[in-house]
């Protein structure tokens, strides 16, 4: 391909790309997962009374809803 830097026998370019995309797309998966599996115990603990007198529900939620937005 035109576009792809050789490095020895290796080349970079659309592959690279296309790895990198894909990467990415696994990390944001995992991080909702994440994301779900931390609200919906939150919100058990904080159902069960656990967390009654220091931690309201509404806190809770906002805390897990929070999300990390790349700059």
């Amino acid at each position: 391909m035109a576009n792809d830097k050789s490095f020895g026998d290796k080349s970079f370019g659309d592959k690279s790309f296309v790895i990198a995309f894909l990467s990415r797309a696994s990390i944001d998966y995992d991080t909702k997962k994440l994301q779900s599996f931390v609200t919906e115990k939150s919100f058990a603990i904080s159902e069960k009374g656990a967390l009654a007198g220091r931690i309201s529900p509404g806190i809770v939620k906002s805390l897990v809803s929070l999300t990390d937005k790349p700059k």
